[in-house]
């Protein structure tokens, strides 16, 4: 097996190689990783789905009729590298005089395999089964091995073919601004630069704008998800689940951009008119960014400079951010040989063999030569040469760091899935009297705890979602519906400026003249809320309802519960929905009422008796 005792005849392979055929030079192995034409490039879309280019896939060489095909899918970075080596290969075991097999590679995303393993290859719809996998990350193979219900279709261990570090990708002049490359950055300090408002001019740099931080979306790209597992770390205070939701909401507001893959990034890079005002960071790997620089694009089917480049676009520059703790931030290209029933005797000994044959000296040298590291994470001559690279690291021989635990990247995926992008969210609290109550151990009011929390949940709402916020009891002066209800702030977007003034201030000012009298106008001023999002929905938008109360409707003149639910039933539309979500406390509140509420119109009840970690129940009900 590739890995095992079968990496002996490796060196075999590497004289063969070296002794028939020439070694790439740079220009053919900058040419082999941008596809050949008729070989389909599979990228992600915005949804997480591929499109990909028509599909021309043939054998390299002419094995003979009958004779069962070797199936690969493999990441797009490679797939160029393995079809070249395919070629050789086969055309080695003709020239000894031995049997060869046909050697298809496809293009397939990591992502993409997972799912159809675990859901059911369909390969009218997805094309053959794959005999080996070839993904971008080890990670994604113990992803594949958790989902499964046998995990031993997927070895553990696979041999690795090439690395390619994680960087943060900055312009040139923004980086040397920050002290590259003899300063270190940390992902904290990132994480903190995307989300000050100051953005640049805290760097001496206002005309640059905020500091945009792109990411590839972590739920599909290996970079995404590797740089979302350290900035997560960054942004945490403690390990819990509520803890981790808090911190993506922080990576969340602190985001500029999240693309379906690094191409869209960077061709947004490339092509805009100032440059500097397009892109402060995004993670890629190495080897991307080198090819990058060289190429001007980062499409692997286009290999000469995009005609629409601006002239003066500067360079990217690879920063190595510390405090990632322990994780492996690289791609390492594993070769994964399926353990699964379509794959025959006969084409699992071609495939441990042409495994083998992309260890060779040889085959490793076209890997170095296009831009990888090797499989000891040793930088190729191409990598050491250029200064963009010039604060490189971990160049000892030693593989840097280890996975996560997969449970670990798992919780993190299904957790960004429920942090929204933008949102448009409306605080109803309630001012009742018996908001004056105190929070036992404390020292504070339920209603000083609200404010506490309220305030707190503005700072980690995305700044591209509208917010607004009304209070509600009986008789306040100047209120609507009868002074049921008062609308402080208008629902709006949350950095929008009033004279010289953000939504955000005025949200904050708001949330500290809050007073709490009389008695809980709940039904009125809820119908009224819902209606106002209603009337001003935004297809596309997440809508939501967050009412914050510690009792029940006690108001004489109020519409009852029954007409609430008609009302609401009336407003309903399932494709645009509005969700409703209460966040209830102490021993008033009517549950059974405020769940009936949410099932109708959607949302949920989040409940607690003590008003402990009342924070953590706002960042529960703003997410999805």
């Amino acid at each position: 097996m590739v890995g095992g005792a079968g990496l002996a005849n490796t060196q075999r392979w590497s004289r063969v190689l070296d002794d028939s055929l020439p070694r790439l030079g740079l220009t053919a192995a900058m040419f082999a990783v941008g596809v050949v034409a008729g070989v389909a490039i599979a990228s992600l879309t915005s949804a997480g789905r591929e499109s990909a280019v028509p599909e021309e896939h043939g054998t390299a060489t002419d094995c003979g009729g009958g004779i069962e095909t070797l199936h690969i899918a493999a990441d797009e970075a490679v797939v160029t590298i393995v079809e070249q080596l395919a070629e050789r290969y086969t055309s080695e075991l003709l020239a000894a005089g031995r049997q060869c097999i046909p050697i298809e590679v496809r293009p397939v995303t990591a992502s993409a395999v997972v799912g159809r393993l675990t859901n059911g290859w369909r390969s009218s719809t997805h094309g053959p089964r794959p005999d080996v996998w070839i993904p971008k990350s080890t990670m994604w193979v113990e992803l594949a091995r958790a989902q499964l219900d046998n995990a031993s279709v997927i070895p553990e261990d696979p041999t690795v073919l090439a690395r390619s570090p994680t960087v943060m990708a900055m312009p040139r002049p923004m980086a040397e601004q920050l002290g590259w490359p003899e300063q270190r950055l940390t992902w904290e300090d990132l994480l903190q630069l995307a989300d000050s408002d100051s953005g640049w001019a805290a760097a001496d740099k206002p005309d640059w704008g905020a500091f945009r931080l792109d990411l590839t979306d972590p739920r599909y790209t290996t970079t995404g998800l590797q740089a979302l597992l350290a900035l997560d770390m960054a942004g945490a205070r403690e390990n819990t689940e509520t803890a981790t939701l808090l911190s993506l909401f922080r990576v969340q507001r602190a985001l500029a951009d999240i693309d379906a893959s690094s191409t869209e990034t960077l061709e947004r890079y490339a092509t805009a008119d100032r440059p500097l005002e397009a892109l402060s960071a995004t993670p890629l790997e190495e080897r991307e960014l080198w090819r990058f620089n060289q190429a001007g694009t980062s499409s692997p089917w286009q290999s000469e400079q995009a005609s629409d480049t601006p002239s003066d676009r500067p360079d990217l520059v690879a920063v190595y951010p510390e405090g990632g703790g322990d994780i492996a931030m690289e791609s390492d290209y594993p070769y994964v040989l399926l353990n699964a029933p379509w794959v025959g005797r006969d084409v699992m000994e071609f495939a441990e063999e042409f495994g083998e044959y992309l260890l060779s000296d040889a085959g490793s040298a076209m890997f170095t030569d296009a831009g990888f590291r090797s499989r000891d994470n040793m930088p190729g001559e191409v990598l050491r040469a250029d200064d963009s690279l010039r604060a490189m690291r971990d160049v000892s021989a030693q593989p840097p760091g280890a996975l996560p635990e997969v449970g670990e990247f798992r919780k993190l995926r299904s957790s960004w899935v429920i942090v929204p992008r933008v949102s448009r969210t409306l605080f109803v609290v309630d001012v009742s009297g018996s908001m004056v109550q105190p929070v036992p151990g404390t020292g504070k009011t339920r209603l000083d705890a609200t404010v506490a929390a309220a305030r707190q949940s503005l700072q980690i709402i995305p700044r591209g979602s509208d917010v607004g916020l009304w209070e509600f009891s009986t008789g306040l002066a100047g209120g609507q519906g009868g002074g049921d209800y008062r609308e402080l702030v208008p629902i709006g977007p949350l950095t929008e400026i009033n004279d010289g003034r953000s939504r955000y201030d005025d949200l904050l000012d708001a949330l500290d003249t809050l007073d709490a009298e009389n008695d809980t106008a709940l039904n009125d001023s809820l119908l009224a809320a819902y209606t106002a999002l209603r009337a001003d929905y935004i297809p596309g938008w997440r809508h939501v309802i967050v009412l914050l109360t510690d009792g029940r409707n006690d108001d004489a003149d109020s519409i009852s519960h029954d007409r609430l639910i008609m009302g609401l039933r009336r407003l309903h539309r399932s494709q645009e929905p509005i969700q409703v979500i209460s966040i209830a406390y102490g021993d008033q509140p009517d549950i059974d009422k405020l769940s009936e509420i949410s099932d109708t119109v959607g949302g949920r009840v989040i409940t607690t008796p003590k008003l402990k970690n009342l924070e953590n129940l706002f960042i529960a009900a703003l997410g999805r």
